[in-house]
């Protein structure tokens, strides 16, 4: 249980696990933007959609740009707790 100042900050955030499929950082945009699409059209197939969501797996899929984006605000997001609760690195 939380106590009552962390009340609000525990409400407000909302962990997740996830992970993404990319291919390496130096790879060309044009395989890059080739390998997006495949992506797309293979968690589009209601059989795979169907066998990931048996798995537990919620799909979120999107583009390269989206997903950077994403990464910017959880970092931002945890830095803020990180940096109230006084955690330091080892």
């Amino acid at each position: 249980m939380c106590p009552p100042p962390a009340k609000r900050v525990c409400r407000a955030l909302k962990p997740a696990c996830g992970g993404d499929l990319s291919p390496p950082v130096k790879t060309p945009k044009e395989f890059f933007a080739k390998f997006n699409a495949e992506m797309q059209k293979a968690l589009a197939d209601p059989q795979i959609n169907d066998k990931l969501s048996q798995m537990g797996v919620i799909i979120n899929s999107g583009t390269p740009g989206r997903f950077a984006e994403f990464l910017k605000l959880e970092f931002e997001k945890w830095a803020k707790v990180i940096k109230a609760a006084g955690v330091q690195a080892g």
